[in-house]
């Protein structure tokens, strides 16, 4: 592993909501000030994409969060900060 950050997500065991997991568990053990994360929630229930945003803000409580996303969640309030909606046309 280059970095120590580097794993092959693979196989067919794994499901396209479980490498999402895995893709932001990877970025969370770098510890970013800063995590640009591109539609964190997409081929996850909502219950479990709840669960990701919750467990990103409590994980990076100063770090600043860019998440774009077709869909905010239900709750604006789950991350506990401010959203600015851009729309691209």
């Amino acid at each position: 592993m280059r970095n120590g950050r580097q794993i092959e997500v693979g196989g067919r065991n794994v499901s396209g909501g479980g490498r999402r997991r895995l893709y932001i568990a990877r970025a969370l053990a770098t510890n970013p000030a800063v995590l640009l994360i591109d539609e964190p929630t997409k081929g996850l229930d909502a219950g479990t994409g709840n669960h990701v945003l919750m467990a990103l803000r409590r994980r990076l409580p100063d770090a600043v969060l860019v998440l774009a996303m077709h869909a905010p969640p239900a709750d604006p309030d789950i991350l506990g900060c401010a959203w600015s909606t851009v729309s691209l046309d």
